[in-house]
């Protein structure tokens, strides 16, 4: 079966699985048989650069392994480009339809999702890219999340974790990388966990 490949600025579906990438998490390493994950540092949530919270495609219905392989070195390539560089130990993720329930619970306060493909060239457009899985600076899985006007950067990464740890799942990836040690996560809940990299929606 090919690797799910979605259009060209299409918009998520509803079942999509977007994943939040997560380095130096100590509780996402070691043995696969070791207990995971018991909370996330709010830090893997804030976003420095602009009001564009960055995610990946991970799948139409569920993680689709080949694009989970395709993304994999990516994210261990982008690990290596911190000033200090770091482990990558895999993905929080939920649904579209999950993040989209938040307009819900937030008196109003909608979160759009959008695609947004790195084609590894700001002059090229995702329409005219010719895409290769060899260039690793592309990533035709990228997307993020608008903030809302009404939310500061930290608040909206309280409540996007919030929203993982409640409605998310875990997706562990061995990492080759250093990890930083005085990196510890924040007890904040324990939601279902997913160490196979498969999801429900």
């Amino acid at each position: 079966m090919p690797r799910w490949t979605p259009a060209d600025n299409a918009p998520l579906g509803p079942n999509e699985r977007i994943g939040r990438r997560l380095f130096d998490e100590p509780a996402l390493s070691g043995a696969p048989d070791q207990p995971l994950w018991r909370g996330l540092d709010v830090r893997h949530f804030e976003e420095t650069r602009d009001r564009q919270f960055s995610v990946d495609r991970l799948g139409a219905t569920g993680i689709d392994g080949r694009v989970k392989s395709y993304l994999v070195r990516r994210a261990l390539e982008d690990a290596k480009n911190y000033h200090e560089p770091k482990g990558f130990n895999g993905w929080v993720h939920m649904t579209v339809r999950n993040l989209h329930e938040t307009e819900q619970e937030s008196e109003g306060i909608q979160w759009a999702i959008e695609p947004s493909p790195i084609t590894g060239d700001d002059k090229i457009t995702a329409k005219d890219c010719e895409w290769t899985d060899s260039n690793l600076a592309q990533n035709r899985y990228h997307a993020h999340v608008v903030m809302p006007e009404q939310l500061s950067s930290y608040l909206f990464a309280l409540c996007i974790r919030q929203k993982f740890v409640k409605d998310g799942d875990i997706c562990k990836v061995p990492s080759p990388q250093p990890r930083t040690p005085d990196t510890r996560p924040t007890e904040i809940g324990e939601p279902g966990t997913d160490d196979t990299g498969s999801g429900t929606a």
